[in-house]
């Protein structure tokens, strides 16, 4: 069964709206992901998540946007703690060595560079021992001479060194190749951090903190299939010990019950270091390390939208945000303005939501697509609370307000 569409955008408020339309940014890599979604990957999503592949794509915006938003403030971050000063880099000019010295000092392992010498009085030295030229390579600023008296040796590893790097080139581009394999399997390898799932909530009005966020990230990123066996070895144990505490008075005695386990964030770190003995109910440390995994500090786009369609996310609103949200949703639907909605509204709005592709595969918007004039005017008459033969913001009012 599907679940109920939700448009992301609608759910973050005016004022936050307005501050993240008036912050600066580059359009190119703030506001998309880097690699956009197939139609294969969003219909297996929203098969997967109960969703519609339109809140699958706008929620691969979302996530996109949020992760360049955290990358921009790290960078900020670590810019800010780098020292103030200038660098300032001399050019200086290599002196000239010949092929032999060069050799010398690789094979030495000496690779300090002598000093300069002047040209002049090389020339003059070379002019005292005669002019003999022994037939060296010179290394010269702008070309090298390969005059050398070992040239067939030369060619030989030229070849060799050719023959290693096109070896070098084909592993790299099998590499490259499962590499981008392995990206069509996974859908998102990008992560949202903790601070970014943290102010993605606080802009839908959740009031979470950074530790209850990393108590979730660290759930998410345990093994599925580890998580629900540690939950209902937990639990058992739980049971067995409260039957031991209420069946036997004096056992009780002295001794603490075991309260039951919630699967409620906040006991991932307890239980990602221990496990759970059935025969004794008592807790046993692992024999892994201690040590967390990097990955364990954000969430994919297959969790991000774990976290959108089955976790509850309890929002703090006040009565005049809901009221401000349903006033602003009754003139939506308003389309003339007239001050109620009747059925040609309704058409209008339906109409021009498919027209645009925002909901044009919403099981509800295809079945307000498909009803009649009298079936669209019964169901705005059973919105119609006070009975005046039409449907107004106070009947909105008193249909929505529990």
């Amino acid at each position: 069964m599907q679940r109920e569409s939700v448009v992301l955008q609608d759910l973050v408020p005016d004022e936050r709206k307005q501050q993240l339309q008036l912050q600066p940014r580059n359009t190119d890599t703030f506001s998309k992901p880097g690699r956009p979604l197939t139609e294969d990957e969003v219909l297996r999503l929203a098969q997967r998540y109960f969703i519609s592949p339109a809140v699958a794509k706008e929620a691969y915006e979302v996530f996109g946007r949020y992760t360049a938003m955290e990358e921009q403030r790290r960078g900020r971050m670590n810019g800010s703690t780098m020292p103030y000063g200038r660098l300032t880099l001399t050019a200086t000019k290599l002196p000239m060595m010949t092929l032999p010295e060069v050799t010398e000092r690789c094979l030495s392992g000496n690779l300090e560079v002598p000093e300069e010498k002047d040209p002049a009085v090389a020339k003059e030295k070379e002019k005292k021992d005669g002019g003999e030229n022994d037939g060296v390579t010179v290394w010269e600023p702008d070309t090298v001479s390969m005059k050398s008296t070992l040239c067939g040796e030369g060619k030989g590893q030229q070849q060799q060194q050719h023959q290693q790097k096109k070896e070098e080139e084909d592993k790299r581009e099998g590499a490259q190749n499962n590499e981008s394999e392995k990206e069509s399997k996974e859908v998102m390898e990008e992560r949202l951090g903790i601070e970014g799932l943290q102010q993605f909530f606080n802009d839908l009005g959740i009031r979470m903190s950074a530790l209850e966020v990393s108590d979730m990230v660290h759930d998410l990123n345990d093994e599925p299939i580890d998580y629900v066996l540690r939950l209902r070895a937990m639990e058992a144990a739980a049971a067995e010990s409260q039957a031991v505490a209420a069946g036997s008075s004096s056992a009780g005695q002295g001794q603490t019950r075991g309260s039951p386990l919630s699967a409620k964030a906040g006991s991932s770190r307890r239980r990602g270091n221990s496990k759970v003995d059935l025969s004794s109910g008592k807790e046993t440390e692992l024999s892994a390390p201690l040590v967390k995994d990097s990955s364990m500090e954000g969430v994919t786009f297959s969790q991000f939208l774990f976290i959108l369609s089955h976790m509850r996310l309890e929002r703090e609103e006040s009565a005049e945000m809901k009221e401000c949200e349903m006033r602003d949703l009754f003139h939506l639907l308003d389309t003339d303005g007239d001050g109620a909605i009747t059925v040609r509204d309704i058409q209008t709005v339906v109409q021009r939501l498919i027209d645009e592709e925002v909901l044009a595969d919403d099981r509800d918007i295809q079945q307000l697509s498909e009803m009649n004039t009298i079936e669209l005017e019964a169901a705005l008459m059973e919105c119609d609370v006070d009975d005046d033969g039409y449907f107004t913001l106070e009947d909105m009012y008193g249909v929505l307000q529990p």
